[in-house]
């Protein structure tokens, strides 16, 4: 495993970490058995330990410094800050998305309604053309019933009592 990528800073291999944790005792006991008997062993393993904490040794001498009450103050401010932002920004998610779910229903509902209606004329305008393609013969309904065969129809028509309606082709 290595830090992230940084120029200023060495990849670091699985060995240190390992022994990085051994120094701050964050192994389990298991593995701080491990890492001792290889130290018993490995020289190069003893020398980079030796190396880590020579530097822990060095930090520790290092000046300690306190941070102010306005550094405090300034970091909580920029932390809360953030958090205020990012909640910000999932709240605007969460109302763009809510807007989006809206806007789709309501075009697919708007989409259906228009189906509806064009299939709705559709099919009562087909029925209604059929009832006005046939008003002739239900205008006269009455009078055809009362007239027993369809060849004396054929004979008045051809006579031209029939005139004032439009030749169908028979």
């Amino acid at each position: 495993m290595s830090t992230p990528n940084d120029d200023n800073l060495v990849p670091v291999d699985d060995a240190e970490q390992q022994l990085v944790a051994y120094l701050d005792g964050e192994l389990s006991d298991d593995e701080r058995i491990v890492v001792e008997a290889r130290l018993a062993d490995d020289y190069d393993y003893r020398q980079r330990l030796q190396r880590l904490e020579r530097a822990w040794d060095m930090l520790d001498s290092l000046p300690r410094m306190e941070a102010s009450g306005s550094f405090v103050h300034t970091t909580v401010e920029m932390i809360s800050l953030a958090a205020s932002q990012e909640l910000e920004t999932i709240q605007d998610r969460r109302k763009s998305s809510t807007w989006r779910v809206l806007t789709i229903t309501l075009a697919a509902s708007l989409i259906a309604a228009v189906a509806g209606f064009a299939w709705v004329n559709y099919s009562a305008t087909s029925e209604n053309q059929k009832l006005l393609t046939e008003l002739p013969l239900i205008e006269n309904m009455d009078r055809y019933q009362k007239v027993d065969e369809v060849e004396f129809l054929e004979q008045l028509r051809k006579e031209g009592l029939f005139v004032s309606e439009v030749d169908d082709g028979v």
